[in-house]
């Protein structure tokens, strides 16, 4: 799966992210643990 959009990245699911060559579900969990932050 590719993603050309960081809403697509932002809505994706860590099934989805995993999906990618090259991201795992430790960075899966880093990138959800980002994108899910309080930005002040």
């Amino acid at each position: 799966m590719q993603f050309n959009s960081v809403i697509k990245i932002m809505n994706a699911s860590d099934q989805a992210l995993t999906s990618v060559d090259g991201i795992g579900k430790v960075t899966a969990k880093k990138i959800r643990e980002v994108l899910d932050a309080e930005v002040l």
